[in-house]
């Protein structure tokens, strides 16, 4: 135990004595106090008395009582370990220690204004081979675990944030140009009908250990995930072998054409790690080429540290301190520092930045996804049309706030086309607002004026009445079905159990922690999931929640949707040339894939990526598989003197390019 928990336990047990007040105690009553034996009693109060926190006048003989004196103030102890805790990355450990019964009322508030000033920027001087450096730190809160930093496994958001600093790819996809650039790979190629791509490495790579990297590492990445056992396994589905032809080429043979392999490669899943590495290492300290390497986590804390022997533009800032922060205590750990950078995901008051400079992005569609494998709505397609029918988007736009964005249409992020002709005088200006904002936020990700997948309808799906109609021609008896979802969603959640409720069905809300979410135990017990589906990233991330075993989507599909959809990207990969099918277009890497949002539309492609998309959204649609509600933005707030900042399609920041401007 430690020494600040026994002070107080003895403290408290005594809290009617002043601190210096010296008085009679019984080793019984000692032992009573700390809850252990006399034995141990002694002990800690012999710790206690070294420490200097009290002093303690043992009784001589036999029914001789001891004399105690408390020498340090209860509250000052409170605070000092509460920031003991969150220096040591236990931040719901700090708020636990100040919620228990008979801490003063005073020390939490002192508490939160010290948390507040704790994140942002922190500089100061390293003493380096005799020379003074200046070492910068920016320290990050963070409102949500990491669940999974192997890149073949993890699914969430800010842990693929994480594996991009941390990994390198064979190729990098920079979205806001919508192009594909060097990573590992300097140069790759196809043949003549995509089965056979070669990739040529960047020599003097080094791992974050100090090996060099080598084909062999490369090999070994890939055939990791083409043995089934991981999430994004889905990303070899038409590989048959990949080999080194020498330490710096990689040939990676097909079983059919895949003109999107290189694309592919590009996602947080293909990220490339030393051959001959232990699992359990992956999943404690990650070893990668990346511009930061990883060098202390725990359950609370990660820390990232700039990594010299990076092969590219190495990062500007020399360590990212996270901190994991309870959701419920996220207005008190926002901070206000001078480098202060904070990620707005809609759950609590905002206010409070609004002096601050803001980037805001679409990040994805809101979603439930209704099972069709388990429950009743499995068999049952009125009681589906009814959950697609039964809500009013609109109203869930404007009551839940500023994250819930337009209606969604599918899973694309709406480019604000349209009109508001037909709504109400409030709901049209609303929407105005939001489709303006879309259409101002597609255009910082894009070189032209037109959206990736561009001018889907603005649909208004609600009809009470059917939903109702429907409901009642439905087998549905009234009991109660069970929607889960995680805790970003709870407020959403609730609300839908309202919605629904007026059209006669009864939800009950499950709220489970993100790894639960996918869990076999919750999908046999869940009628419906609320998540959303984060797919600004574009094409490959689309692909992702259609092929990925662990998608949210696929996993409640039932098998003939699952080879109805198969078929579809099959001939996606095969078919969707990026390039107008010009063998030499294959040997420049400059034009591959120069300009994804220009050849998704191009009508040279016999099946191009819009195509592949509306025959999904038909899949999703005809069958009621699934309800879109409203699509999600995630903002971020940061101070002035923060530069570099450019918020990314995960609503995140490439930590390599932050840089800190100096106050005059």
């Amino acid at each position: 135990m430690r020494l600040a928990e026994e002070y107080v336990r003895l403290r408290l047990f005594w809290q009617q004595r002043g601190q210096d007040e010296a008085f009679h105690v019984t080793m019984a009553e000692l032992a009573t106090a700390l809850c252990c034996t006399s034995r141990n009693a002694r002990l800690i109060t012999s710790r206690l008395t070294e420490a200097g926190w009290i002093v303690f006048v043992s009784g001589r003989g036999r029914g001789h009582t001891s004399v105690l004196t408390f020498c340090r103030p209860l509250a000052q102890v409170v605070l000092d370990e509460a920031k003991e805790r969150v220096q040591h990355g236990d931040v719901q450990g700090a708020f636990d220690w100040l919620h228990q019964p008979g801490v003063p009322v005073e020390v939490q508030s002192v508490f939160m204004d010290w948390l507040g000033s704790y994140f942002g920027y922190q500089g100061y001087q390293r003493n380096q081979d005799s020379s003074v450096l200046l070492k910068e730190t920016l320290r990050l809160p963070i409102y949500r675990p990491i669940v999974c930093l192997d890149p073949a496994d993890a699914v969430f958001a800010f842990d693929t944030q994480l594996i991009y600093q941390v990994y390198s790819r064979l190729v990098e996809y920079d979205v806001p140009t919508d192009s594909l650039q060097p990573g590992i790979a300097h140069h790759w190629e196809g043949n003549a009908d995509a089965t056979r791509w070669s990739f040529y490495l960047h020599k003097h790579v080094r791992f974050h250990d100090d090996r060099l990297l080598t084909a062999d590492d490369v090999v070994a990445s890939l055939q990791r995930l083409m043995s089934g056992a991981y999430a994004h396994h889905w990303l070899m589905h038409t590989v048959n072998e990949i080999h080194a032809v020498d330490p710096h080429k990689v040939i990676i043979e097909l079983t059919q054409p895949n003109r999107l392999l290189p694309l592919l490669l590009s996602h947080s899943g293909a990220s490339i790690m030393p051959a001959g590495i232990d699992a359990v290492e992956t999943i404690t300290l990650p070893i990668g080429t990346g511009s930061y390497r990883l060098t202390e986590r725990t359950a609370g804390r990660c820390v990232l540290e700039r990594f010299d022997s990076y092969y590219g533009q190495g990062a500007l800032l020399d360590e990212i301190e996270i901190l994991i922060v309870p959701e419920q205590e996220m207005s008190a750990s926002s901070g206000y520092r001078p480098g202060v950078l904070t990620v707005l995901t809609g759950e609590f008051d905002t206010a409070v930045f609004d002096h601050l400079p803001r980037q805001e992005t679409p990040t994805g569609v809101s979603m439930l996804m209704l099972n069709r494998r388990h429950g009743i709505l499995a068999k049952d397609e009125a009681l589906r049309q009814a959950f697609c029918y039964g809500v009013d988007r609109l109203a869930m736009m404007m009551e839940l706030g500023d994250t819930y964005g337009m209606p969604a249409t599918g899973l694309t992020v709406h480019d604000g086309s349209g009109t508001a002709d037909h709504l109400p005088p409030m709901q049209a200006e609303q929407w105005h607002k939001h489709a303006l904002r879309a259409a101002s936020l597609q255009s910082d990700h894009t070189n032209s004026g037109k959206p990736l997948f561009a001018n889907d309808p603005f649909p208004i799906e609600t009809d009470i009445q059917y939903a109702i109609q429907q409901v009642q021609q439905s087998a549905y008896d009234g009991s109660e079905l069970h929607l889960y979802t995680f805790q970003r969603h709870e407020r959403a959640a609730y609300w839908l159990r309202e919605a629904y409720a007026a059209i006669g069905i009864r939800l009950s809300v499950q709220v489970v922690s993100w790894s639960e979410l996918n869990s076999e135990s919750v999908l046999a017990k869940a009628d419906l999931l609320l998540f959303e589906a984060v797919v600004s990233g574009g094409l490959y991330r689309q692909l992702e929640y259609i092929q990925s075993s662990n998608s949210l989507i696929r996993r409640l599909l039932p098998a003939d949707s699952l080879i109805r959809l198969q078929t579809w990207t099959d001939r996606l990969l095969s078919e969707h040339d990026a390039h107008n099918g010009t063998c030499d277009r294959y040997h420049n890497q400059q034009q591959q894939l120069a300009n994804i949002h220009a050849t998704v539309l191009d009508d040279t492609c016999l099946f191009s990526a819009s195509d592949w998309l509306d025959a999904v959204h038909d899949e999703l649609r005809q069958t009621y598989s699934c309800v879109f509600l409203t699509e999600r933005t995630a903002a971020m707030v940061f101070h002035p003197s923060l530069c570099g900042v450019q918020i990314n399609e995960r609503g995140w920041v490439d930590f390599g390019r932050l840089w800190f401007r100096q106050e005059e």
